[in-house]
């Protein structure tokens, strides 16, 4: 779990405490998720996302928030606000999500809602084929507006890294690697020899976000393509994943 420095730890529990003194005995839980719980985090950039978890969330509750949001956002707290029956009812429909909350979380108030949660396999399967392919054509379509600018198409490849680590995890997951690996680099590894593919462009593109690697057009043309048709090969092993065992 990731450490966070003194000023993030301050603004998690005055929020708390707000959110507490907003909520009362309405409140459930305060949770912290997301990159302030892994390896990721980076100080004074990243995110704090803070699932609050209500007996019920309606326009009501919204609104008793509504006028802090501002200021919650400017101090890059990111409130999510959900009631128990949302999360139930919600665990086919996005278990990629609610896997990642359970396996890294921290409870900042209350109760842990997140602990039993359990999805089906199936269900995982299929986000993770539709999030690939999602991408992949949303990757394309960016490539065309993109119109070969280095600058947009550098933007493009790093900025899409980071959710293929989150989906490469669940096809670990699903090949029996529980908890699957957290850090980029292993997680890639570890994905290439289980399914058999070669995925050298992930591996260049996050040398480009590190900073450790500088492109020329023509390069940087070259490594989308490979990206394109990498993500293609990943979302026909979960396309497959399965089906030969069937």
């Amino acid at each position: 779990m990731a450490k966070l420095d003194a000023r993030a730890e301050g603004l998690l529990q005055s929020f708390t405490q707000e959110i507490r003194d907003l909520y009362g005995d309405d409140l459930i839980a305060v949770i912290l998720y997301g990159s302030a719980v892994g390896p990721e985090w980076v100080p004074g950039v990243s995110d704090l996302n803070v699932l609050i978890v209500l007996r019920e969330v309606g326009p009501d509750q919204l609104a008793r928030a509504a006028k802090s949001m501002p200021r919650w956002q400017k101090s890059r707290i990111n409130p999510l606000f959900l009631d128990p029956e949302y999360i139930e009812s919600s665990l086919d429909s996005f278990p990629i999500e609610f896997l990642e909350m359970k396996e890294h979380h921290r409870v900042l108030w209350g109760e842990d809602p997140l602990e039993g949660l359990e999805v089906s396999q199936e269900n995982l399967r299929l986000q993770c084929e539709q999030e690939l392919k999602g991408k992949w054509l949303r990757l394309r379509q960016a490539y065309l507006e993109a119109g070969g600018e280095p600058k947009h198409l550098r933007r493009l490849l790093i900025s899409s890294l980071s959710s293929f680590v989150v989906i490469m995890g669940m096809l670990l997951r699903l090949k029996g690697f529980i908890p699957p690996p957290r850090e980029f680099l292993e997680t890639l590894a570890q994905v290439e020899e289980t399914f058999g593919l070669e995925l050298d462009s992930f591996r260049r593109t996050y040398q480009l976000k590190q900073g450790y690697a500088s492109l020329s057009r023509g390069e940087l043309l070259s490594l989308f393509a490979q990206y394109l048709e990498e993500v293609r090969r990943l979302a026909q092993a979960a396309d497959r994943l399965f089906k030969r065992e069937g």
